[in-house]
């Protein structure tokens, strides 16, 4: 009895194995054609391979970004302005991208230049960017549905990423100072950046932690559920 037990559990495991290999391989393909790109993408998520860079980017910051991509006279050029908000007041930034089949890079000089790659996604209006040790989706909508942020979580796992932030939804522009106008020395500035820095110190803890613990646990989980299962 002990003998079949333990061939089932085996089997079981070589099965779960196989089948997040096969999720992790279409997650992690890239796509076949670009989507249609003009118009406006909101950043709604994003991965890194760095605690720190979420932890500042997101809890510091609390930044909410957006991309507008124009279409230009040269095939496959495209101007991207970015816009960003953090701390009440706003920004933006343009630059020319070449975006081919299922590449996007800036387009300069530099042959050397890694070229970011568009991955697979299930959702029907974003688009999933590989960079350089980080993992960005983007949306038409400012928002997803759970089941959205699911699979782009499992996507940042499968690539060995922490687990994904939800950037800042408020993109309202129309009261919005520029980023040059923020006075470091008042008061209100003071509190608000006191208490981001506290978020950042305690999400950089948290990430960690997860970090060093969840393959263990998840692990040992997976084995509890599979164990009862038998009986």
């Amino acid at each position: 009895m002990k003998t079949l037990c333990v061939v089932v559990v085996a089997l079981s495991l070589i099965s779960g194995c196989q089948s997040a290999s096969l999720v992790c391989e279409t997650l992690g393909k890239p796509v076949d054609r670009s989507p249609d790109f003009p118009g406006r993408w909101h950043l709604v998520a994003t991965s890194s391979d760095s605690c720190l860079l979420t932890s500042v980017l997101f809890s510091f910051l609390e930044l909410s970004a957006f991309a507008d991509i124009y279409t230009t006279d040269k095939l496959n050029n495209y101007n991207i302005n970015f816009g960003y908000k953090t701390f009440g007041h706003c920004g933006n930034a343009t630059q020319l991208f070449l975006i081919e089949k299922n590449t996007i890079q800036v387009h300069d000089d530099r042959v050397d230049r890694e070229k970011n790659v568009l991955l697979h996604t299930g959702c029907h209006d974003c688009f999933v960017v590989k960079m350089d040790g980080t993992l960005h989706l983007y949306s038409r909508r400012i928002t997803i549905t759970a089941a959205e942020m699911m699979e782009f979580q499992k996507q940042a796992d499968c690539l060995g990423l922490h687990k994904p932030t939800v950037l800042n939804t408020d993109h309202d522009r129309e009261n919005c100072k520029p980023l040059d106008d923020i006075n470091t020395d008042e008061t209100e500035f003071q509190l608000l950046a006191q208490q981001r820095l506290r978020n950042m110190v305690n999400d950089f803890y948290m990430c960690a932690k997860e970090t060093y613990l969840y393959y263990p646990r998840l692990a040992y989980e997976w084995a509890q559920q599979t164990w009862a299962n038998l009986w």
